[in-house]
Parts: structure tokens; C-alpha cells; sequence
């Protein structure tokens, strides 16, 4: 069992069995019947859980992370739950945990970084404040230098925007997706004219 999920395990065996039916129900989509025990209801929770895209565990902390990967560590927020979080970009995500040290592709520093909600405190005397911080707040650990190690739909958006800008630079003006799939459309009409004319010659 990795450490995300013998750390999940540990977290629900302290929690009162309402409180674990909700969470299998709401965070893991799990259905459940009234004859499921606590151990039950935790083992499914753990079945689905370990089918889940999770950040890399840290096997060797003197180890340094894999070039791409930058290894962070989130910071428990109180008041607010500690299970593993969902986190993605461009088509490839993970669940981040918190407390332990992960490795996580560096594109995810920015995402962390940039995700903020409003916090409302209240005074002894009923005076409210109210102040943006940190959703998810972390320490980076390490950070090696490299390629995107999880390129998700990156590729693919410079490949379009790359066939965009060919087309603005052939006929002068920015496409859009219709333009590109007119023009491909002409140009494969094209092709196959040239091969019935040129069948037709043999």
C-alpha cells in the first residue's frame, strides 16, 4: 500500500461512520447500503482511491526529484478537511495530499500558487474581516529543471496554434477553427481530384 493510502486509511479510522458514508458517497461516488460496517465502507473507500491518479510518492527524501517534477509539501488548512485534493491542467490531473512530500509536475507550482478564496473571520465583538489567502498553501522542497513530464493538451494547443499561424501568414488574417476545417477540407477535395485526374491519364 502506498503512503497516500495507508495515510487515507489512517485518517477514516478516526472518524465517526456518518462522517465516512458521506465521504465515500460525496468524494469517491461510491454507493453504499445500510448493512456496509465501517470497515467496509473504509475498504471500498480505499478500493477506489488506489484506481485514482495520485502524486508521486516520495520514497527517499535525500532523493531529488525526476527533471520536470518539482516536490512540494501542502500545508493542512484548519477547520477545512485533510483528505488528498483534486488538482488539474490541460487534461491531466492528480490528487495532491497534504502533509507529505509529493512530486508533482512543475506546472502545478503555478496552479497552487494562484488559487486563493475569501476567508471570513469574526471578532469577539461580531466584527466581520474579510481577506483573500491561500486555498492551498505549500513549501516547495526541491525543484529540478526539465520538460514538462505531463504535457496534457499542451501539444496539442501549439500544434493548432501553429496551423493558425501558417494560415494567418498564406492569406493575411487570424483563422478561425471553421477557416482551418474548410481549408483542410479544400485541400483533401484537392488531393483526391489530383488522384482520380491522374488514374484517369493511366
Amino acid at each position: 500500500m502506498s503512503v497516500l493510502l495507508k495515510e487515507l486509511r489512517e485518517q477514516l479510522e478516526i472518524l465517526p461512520m456518518p462522517e465516512i458514508r458521506k465521504k465515500a458517497v460525496q468524494n469517491f461516488g461510491l454507493r453504499l447500503s445500510r448493512d456496509d460496517t465501517k470497515e467496509d465502507v473504509i475498504n471500498r473507500i480505499i478500493g477506489a482511491a488506489s484506481k485514482q491518479n495520485y502524486a508521486r510518492d516520495v520514497a527517499d527524501s535525500n532523493s531529488l526529484p525526476d527533471p520536470g517534477w518539482t516536490r512540494i509539501r501542502v500545508h493542512p488548512v484548519p477547520g477545512r478537511p485533510s483528505f488528498p485534493f483534486f488538482a488539474a491542467i490541460n487534461g491531466y490531473s492528480v490528487f495532491i495530499p497534504f502533509s507529505l512530500e509529493v512530486d508533482v509536475p512543475h506546472k502545478f507550482v503555478a496552479l497552487l500558487q494562484n488559487a486563493q478564496e475569501m476567508r471570513i473571520t469574526t471578532d469577539d465583538f461580531g466584527n466581520q474581516t474579510r481577506k483573500m489567502e491561500d486555498s492551498y498553501p505549500f513549501a516547495i522542497i526541491h525543484a529540478t529543471p526539465g520538460p514538462d513530464p505531463r504535457p496534457g493538451g499542451e501539444k496539442k494547443r501549439e500544434r493548432k496554434i501553429a496551423a493558425k499561424k501558417k494560415f494567418a501568414e498564406e492569406y493575411g488574417y487570424w483563422p478561425s477553427d471553421v477557416d482551418l476545417r474548410e481549408v483542410r477540407a479544400e485541400m483533401t477535395r484537392a488531393r483526391l481530384l489530383k488522384d482520380v485526374m491522374k488514374q484517369e491519364a493511366e
